[in-house]
């Protein structure tokens, strides 16, 4: 399973199989799925971008999905934020406590 994440072909295989549920009136479009690299001790993650229109209002989402594996034990996360990217230094402590957490399963 490790070796299918870190494939190139990751952000668009999530992509399709994103679901995402619209009120009336709400569109949300992905503009861009890309592989995140630099942040240590991940298996793979993901970086969405996405346009969420409601009525005249319009807002950009980030949405990082994030897989740690620590020997059979699989785990992801998902980070979603408005208008700017999450903060790395957040990202790298979330996977630090959550390999912390799986280290001791």
């Amino acid at each position: 399973m490790a070796g299918y994440l870190q494939q190139s072909q990751l952000p668009d295989c999530l992509r399709q199989n994103l679901k995402i549920t619209s009120q009336e009136g709400t569109t949300v479009d992905i503009e861009t799925g890309k592989t995140l690299s630099g942040l240590p001790d991940v298996t793979a993650a993901v970086r969405f971008q996405m346009r969420v229109q409601a009525g005249q209002r319009s807002r950009v989402v980030f949405c990082d999905v994030i897989f740690v594996f620590l020997g059979r034990v699989e785990a992801r996360v998902t980070l979603i934020q408005l208008d700017s990217v999450p903060d790395p230094a957040l990202e790298r402590g979330i996977v630090r406590q959550l390999r912390d957490k799986l280290s001791r399963q």
